[in-house]
């Protein structure tokens, strides 16, 4: 059954165009919590078999369901840590690329641009044209008091 939905599972993938990485990692997950399923069922049976033979069973069981759920509430923690890191990840992604469009100017913005951009180059060359024209004059002053003074 677990193989089977694993094949489907791939079959899915491959429809997609994804990766069958992802399948592989999903694989492991499953099966390390699968067998850690089963290693807990595995010591609960111990746990009565030597209870029954023993006779405390509730002290057996309790510690051998204790040491066989310890490494699974760790996959479950460390699991959702990775969870929670990969969630931030994308926040961050998705931030980044919210800005990135923010940033960059789509074409509305790039005709304001292109117009505000025409107005500061048209008033740079009105300045640069009105202090050429006064090094002109006063050029032309300058011409023409030496002219004077050449005259008298």
């Amino acid at each position: 059954m677990l193989l089977g939905g694993l094949l489907q599972l791939l079959l899915l993938q491959q429809q997609r165009g994804e990766s069958s990485y992802v399948i592989v990692y999903w694989a492991k997950r499953l099966q390390l919590l699968v067998s850690s399923v089963a290693v807990i069922f595995d010591f609960v049976i111990l746990g009565y078999s030597i209870a029954d033979n023993d006779g405390r069973a509730l002290t057996h069981s309790i510690i051998l369901l204790i040491s066989a759920i310890i490494p699974l509430v760790h996959f479950l923690v460390k699991y959702r840590s990775e969870q929670s890191q990969n969630q931030r990840k994308k926040q961050e992604l998705r931030k980044q690329i919210l800005l990135a469009r923010k940033l960059q100017p789509n074409s509305f913005n790039r005709q304001i641009y292109a117009q505000k951009e025409q107005e500061a180059k048209q008033v740079l060359l009105k300045k640069q044209d009105e202090e050429q024209g006064a090094k002109e004059i006063e050029e032309k002053k300058d011409i023409n008091e030496e002219r004077d003074k050449e005259q008298d």
